[in-house]
């Protein structure tokens, strides 16, 4: 009988929090700031301390020259820049509840961490993911908040939050005033690399767990998306992944997108975090190749700031952020029957399977 193949075992930690950085790191540091700062009412206080706080809450939760332009725009935004510029006063604008702005920030910024779980997805095709993905994703996330703290405060260097407030691509606008016309251009060139390369992130991740749920045949077309070239690489789970990302691409809402994206993640992932604990109850003494540290601190942590998030969505937000939840809702909806079609057909296709063996 043939032996069948599956991915290759050959990533280590080394690759793997390449991937957690690959991914996080890319359009959400440059251009989220805008959201960022219209939130907190062009002050800066809160939205410097968010970006501590949701970095600690993906730990919890959870390539070398993309990292040119914002290496870059740090060294030389502490250079150039007068710092002349409020950091961490005033928190919030006036007549703002600090803690409304809190969860619309934490929406804002969870984009641009958002990417530390899929490396999850390529855990297969590590030597020993028991031991390297704990690391590559602690470690991956832990690098990412230093850098997107110190960034922002780059950024605030050089111009102010109520100015960074009205500018739809903070980052170009901080390049220009450094280096100019040419090298503003240039910096925007890197950060466009970036974004692009967080995108061949995404399609590695993503395309596998298409290319995992075909293969359980729980997917449409599953024996196509199923299939691995010569070198066992999922082609047709990375051209379906790739092209429903060109098609969301083309619409051009990239603040819709990505809020839609985070509220339907982090319900995703404190469902996840429930699951856990109730894991961890219901089957004690279960085989785990690893156990979250701080037991149950570090999950309760991840659990309260998903149940955070998702009710300031909902309910604290204000009617955009409740339209937006129920849409995003909605969209995670649809594929209910179409998991169902996909089930009852597979259960089919086994049922006439076992009726043929017992006939032959």
């Amino acid at each position: 009988m043939e032996e069948k193949k599956g991915l290759k075992k050959n990533l280590g930690v080394a690759t793997a929090m390449a991937i957690v950085v690959g991914c996080v790191i890319g359009s959400g540091v440059f251009f989220k700031p805008q959201a960022i700062y219209t939130a907190t009412g062009g002050a800066p206080g809160l939205g410097m301390i968010a970006w501590i706080i949701t970095g600690l809450a993906s730990i919890a939760a959870a390539t070398v020259c993309k990292l040119i332009p914002l290496i870059l725009l740090m060294i030389f935004g502490f250079v150039k820049g007068g710092g002349a510029n409020p950091i961490f006063t005033p928190m919030v604008g006036d007549g703002l509840s600090p803690a409304v702005v809190l969860g619309q920030l934490m929406v804002a910024i969870l984009f641009a961490f958002e990417g530390w779980t899929n490396v999850g997805a390529i855990a297969g095709e590590m030597k020993n993911p028991g031991r390297d993905l704990p690391i590559a994703i602690v470690g991956g996330v832990s690098v990412i908040m230093g850098v997107y703290f110190i960034i922002n405060i780059s950024y605030l260097w050089v111009l102010p939050a109520n100015e960074l407030a009205g500018m739809t691509a903070p980052a170009s606008a901080v390049a220009l005033k450094i280096f100019g016309d040419v090298g503003g251009k240039i910096v925007s060139v890197g950060i466009m690399i970036s974004v692009f390369g967080a995108c061949n992130g995404f399609v590695l991740s993503g395309s596998r767990v298409a290319y995992s749920l075909a293969e359980e045949g729980n997917f449409p077309f599953s024996k196509s998306l199923a299939r691995l070239n010569k070198a066992q690489v999922p082609t047709n789970s990375i051209i379906l992944v790739g092209g429903i990302s060109c098609i969301y691409a083309i619409s051009g809402q990239f603040n819709l997108l990505t809020d839609l994206a985070v509220f339907s993640s982090w319900t995703f992932y404190t469902l996840t975090f429930v699951g856990v604990m109730k894991l961890r109850k219901d089957r004690p003494d279960a085989v785990r190749t690893y156990k979250v540290p701080l037991y149950p601190v570090v999950p309760l942590i991840a659990i309260v700031s998903g149940i955070y998030v998702i009710i300031n969505q909902i309910f604290m937000s204000g009617l955009q952020s409740t339209l937006l939840s129920a849409g995003s809702i909605a969209v995670t909806l649809i594929g209910l029957p179409v998991y169902m079609a996909v089930s009852k057909r597979k259960s089919v296709n086994n049922i006439v399977e076992n009726d043929e063996k017992i006939l032959t």
